[in-house]
Formats: structure tokens, C-alpha cells, sequence
């Protein structure tokens, strides 16, 4: 097994996982799920970031809709580092950058393992870029290193939690 194989591999044993069911669910179950995961996905978007006010113009307005993402929530960015993170790796995978056959089910979970390690490196990314990009002021003029820090974290929160939901519902 290569270097990065391994890296994956280990990154993927902390991070936590939606185990698929054994046998496929009912139409009422998986409706069922589907409702709870709305539910805690609107408590989601109630939940404000603590520290900071949300500006009054929000630039990505119109895309909150594609990206179910809330403004001023800890949902901020919605499921768009987590759409990136697929996109990415698919391109890659179809140039043939990275050499796999995804016919192949060893592959094919060395991909998915791929993807949910790509899609916390670009929850991080993102959600930084966006908070120290000054969506909420200037840092440090306007916010102190440790609060941009404190909201950071609060929104990569929210991205994981978001991305555990995206888990559970495919």
C-alpha cells in the first residue's frame, strides 16, 4: 500500500462514520430519516456564530440556496465544501491524475475514503479563507486572531455536522 493510501487510510479511522445498512430500508424509514435530518439541519441554521455580527450584505446570497447554507449560522458555507471536495476528486480521478479504477470495490472505497478526507481538508480551507477573507471584519483590525479562531472552528463544526447528515441520508 502507497504512502498516501496509508495517510487516508489513518485519517479515515478517526474520522467518523455512517455505517450503510445491512439490508436496504423501507420508503417509510428512509422518509423517516430524511425528516429528522430537515429537523436537525433547520436547527442547524438557527444556531448563530458566537462572537461576531453578520454583515448586512451577504455577497453569496443567491448561491445560499444551491449550497444550503444560512447566513450568520454555523452553517454558513452549507455543503459546499463538501460538493468541492467530490468535484475535485472526480476530475482527478477522470484525467487520470490519480489512477484508479472505480469498477474496482477496493478502489472504490479507497476513493470514498479520498473523498471524506478531501471533504475536511476543504471544510477547513474554505471556512478559514472565509472568516479571514473578512466576511465578519478585518483580522486583527477589526476581530482578535483568538475570536476569528473561535469562529472558524465554529464553522467547521457546522460543515462536519453538515457533512455527517449528507452521510446519513445517501
Amino acid at each position: 500500500m502507497s504512502l498516501f493510501r496509508r495517510i487516508i487510510a489513518a485519517v479515515n479511522r478517526v474520522i467518523p462514520e455512517v455505517e450503510k445498512p445491512k439490508q436496504r430500508p423501507s420508503l417509510k424509514e428512509r422518509i423517516g430519516w430524511t425528516a429528522i435530518v430537515l429537523f436537525i439541519y433547520y436547527i442547524l441554521t438557527q444556531i448563530p456564530l458566537y462572537g461576531v455580527e453578520t454583515p448586512a450584505v451577504d455577497f453569496l446570497r443567491e448561491f445560499r440556496v444551491i449550497f444550503a447554507g444560512a447566513s450568520g449560522s454555523i452553517v454558513e458555507l452549507g455543503i459546499g465544501p463538501v460538493v468541492t471536495a467530490g468535484i475535485v476528486l472526480e476530475l482527478l480521478v477522470g484525467s487520470k491524475i490519480i489512477p484508479l479504477d472505480l469498477t474496482d470495490p477496493e478502489n472504490r472505497r479507497y476513493f470514498q475514503q479520498a473523498q471524506r478526507v478531501a471533504a475536511l481538508a476543504f471544510i477547513f480551507l474554505e471556512n478559514a479563507a472565509y472568516v479571514l477573507g473578512g466576511r465578519y471584519g478585518r483580522v486583527p483590525a477589526e476581530i482578535p486572531w483568538n475570536l476569528a479562531t473561535v469562529v472558524i472552528a465554529q464553522l467547521v463544526l457546522g460543515s462536519f455536522l453538515l457533512m455527517m447528515l449528507d452521510d446519513l441520508v445517501s
